[in-house]
């Protein structure tokens, strides 16, 4: 054997008097009682108390430390499962003190001495045993943890502190795309239902929390919509914040929504549709950023095995969902594989996995989606994980920050949220954030809209939102030339224009809109009309602005309007003026053709004459390329 056994004492009951040891019986009885129907504490107090009574008996000290590690103090229980050993005879060594040794250094990445636990271990059992694979398992696993520990991939990393964290557990994280609101799960008093005495914690409840001047708020109860006297716990949040993911443990574990509606939260619903929730768990979940796609933890039968992570493409339609598609190897495996998270890009994938090489537990890995192909996941290192559970990984839309639970060395509490500066390597993504807030031109005050981001050249909305408190969040990915329309039916629509170059780097736009109320002489520029060079023919990248114009005319039948061409002062101002017309007239009749009446239309153009930019430099000239939708007659 690799280890030094020391022969222990004889235990000479001879020194208890006949009462005494009529006790120290009952205190035993009484302890195996506690420890058999999970009552961990009392039968701690009760072992502690026999081993006053009759000193260093292993076999009382194992199960001191076997109580302390089933009662959640783990670290606790070294002490007294090394006296075990010490003090035991080979013929009297239990070898589970070894097993719970070499789970309890590794827990503390001791993973020399978990490696000397765990070899001893298996030199006591047979290869038949149910526990001898798992270990040989383990030993690997602390060879690579040992592995990854020698090179940290951080500068820094650090506990968010007392504002968020507590003695309790706070884990599963989530963040806007601009890292200004953190939603989150706890167990902590206060919570709506109370204390739990099943576990002897409280029931989970979702707080959040906001950045004001670059510190989080003190975490509020999210809303009495959400929490109640039962479990809920987070799982996932659109990059804009409007909706919020959540787990309930209904039907053996489904999923749900909120969505919030100015500073409300709706009542939470199940996902809709008969393909995400299923009669198995389905854990957590995560929706790209375009809404599209919903990544989410399953362990429904005819997968890999264990929890695993399947994708759902939306239906046509409000808010349906398709059939579950299992992402396959090389992301699940056999084992679990849990706490999906789509990054803001789109294409890169962060999930927590028992089945690939890791430090122990959960360990957290990343992948990306090349030609709908995932590249093979990697460990994110050492000291992002740990050889405890890391899990509910979030990273902030530009790479640089990742939230995720842990519960490392350092936690205030059984789990904590922290924060990590990722390396470059792993951050720093091409992404554009783009914030507004929409406001009544008039009044100023915050005016509820739909947001439709469209790509040109696709020719489709690849998002829809809507404002919450008139203020929306999109995140716009690089190499696209996007139209963006703010639509409210008691005003005219407005609308935007965005060009991300493919190399561009992460940056965050912000906006202010003044939306118009339908009356004669407002008007609008209308950004996402193209037409090729010199011509008045369009492209059909204009589709969806044109479609909006004629929307706009059938909702409200009483209104007429006027499009106008306009052209910067290159050329000759006759052939400007022309083109701008034949451009306005484009419009026109493509309103014609899809039913709109033509008495109620005007074509102008009005070549240079009325300059918006100084045509003197290239960006000016290009602002003065317009095309102007102009409301001529309201009928009262």
């Amino acid at each position: 054997m690799s280890v030094i056994l020391f022969v222990s004492p004889d235990f000479s009951f001879a020194q208890l008097s006949k009462n005494d040891m009529r006790l120290y019986k009952r205190v035993l009885k009484q302890a195996e009682e506690n420890f058999r129907i999970e009552e961990y504490e009392e039968a701690r107090k009760l072992y502690q108390r026999a081993d006053s009574m009759i000193p260093d008996n292993p076999a009382t000290n194992f199960k001191i430390g076997e109580c302390l590690i089933k009662g959640n103090n783990q670290r606790d229980a070294i002490p007294y499962l090394c006296k075990s050993v010490m003090k035991s005879t080979d013929s009297t060594l239990n070898p589970e003190c070894f097993y719970y040794l070499g789970k309890l250094y590794h827990q503390s990445h001791f993973f020399n001495n978990a490696i000397s636990s765990f070899t001893s271990y298996l030199e006591l059992i047979k290869e038949d045993n149910p526990k001898f694979a798992e270990v040989k398992a383990e030993i690997a696993t602390c060879k690579y943890g040992q592995e990854l520990s020698q090179n940290s991939v951080v500068d820094s990393f650090e506990n968010l502190g007392k504002i968020i964290n507590s003695e309790f557990p706070e884990y599963s994280p989530v963040i806007t795309a601009d890292e200004q609101t953190l939603i989150f799960t706890s167990r902590r008093p206060g919570s709506t239902g109370g204390y739990y005495e099943v576990d002897n914690m409280y029931y989970e409840d979702i707080y959040l929390s906001e950045k004001v001047e670059g510190n989080w708020s003190e975490p509020v109860s999210i809303s009495e919509n959400i929490n109640t006297p039962a479990h809920e716990s987070t799982v996932g949040l659109s990059p804009d914040g409007s909706y919020l993911f959540l787990y309930r443990s209904e039907n053996n574990g489904d999923l749900y929504y909120s969505e919030q509606n100015g500073t409300e939260w709706s009542i939470p619903l199940p996902i809709p549709g008969e393909f995400v929730n299923s009669k198995s768990a389905e854990l957590s979940c995560s929706i790209s950023p375009d809404g599209n796609y919903l990544y989410f933890s399953s362990d429904r039968p005819g997968g890999l095995g264990g929890f695993d992570i399947y994708v759902s493409k939306k239906l046509p339609g409000e808010f349906g969902w398709g059939k579950g598609k299992n992402l396959g190897p090389p992301i699940n495996t056999p084992m679990d594989e849990d706490a999906p998270f789509i990054h803001s890009d789109g294409k890169t994938l962060y999930f927590s996995s028992k089945g690939h090489k890791n430090m122990g537990g959960y360990d957290i890995f990343r992948s990306r989606s090349e030609n709908n192909i995932w590249s093979e996941p990697e460990n994110l290192g050492f000291p992002i994980n740990t050889a405890g559970d890391d899990i509910y990984f979030v990273l902030s839309a530009d790479g640089k920050h990742g939230y995720y639970s842990s519960s490392r060395v350092g936690s205030l509490g059984d789990k904590d949220i922290w924060l990590i500066q990722m390396p470059v390597s792993k951050g720093e993504l091409s992404l554009t954030i783009l914030k507004g807030i929409v406001t009544d031109e008039e009044t100023k005050e915050p005016v509820d809209a739909k947001v439709i981001i469209v790509d040109n050249q696709l020719k489709e909305a690849v998002q829809v939102t809507n404002t919450v408190g008139g203020k929306f969040l999109v995140v716009l990915p690089p190499g696209r030339n996007y139209g963006i329309i703010v639509d409210n039916e008691e005003y005219i629509f407005y609308s935007i224009n965005k060009e991300i170059p493919i190399m561009s780097s992460f940056e965050t736009n912000e906006i202010k809109i003044e939306l118009q109320k339908i009356q004669v002489g407002k008007e609008v520029i209308l950004n996402n009309i193209f037409f090729n060079t010199g011509s008045a023919e369009l492209k059909t990248e204009s589709t969806k602005e044109l479609e909006k114009i004629k929307d706009l005319l059938k909702t409200n039948p009483q209104i007429d309007i006027e499009i106008s061409g306009h052209t910067d002062n290159v050329g000759l101002e006759v052939k400007n003026k022309k083109l701008s017309l034949d451009r306005a007239q484009s419009v026109i009749n493509y309103l014609i053709e899809n039913n709109i009446d033509k008495s109620r239309l005007t074509a102008n153009g009005y070549g240079s004459s009325q300059p918006i930019a100084d045509n003197s430099t290239p960006e000016g000239r290009q602002q003065n390329r317009r095309t102007v939708m102009r409301i001529t007659y309201v009928k009262m």
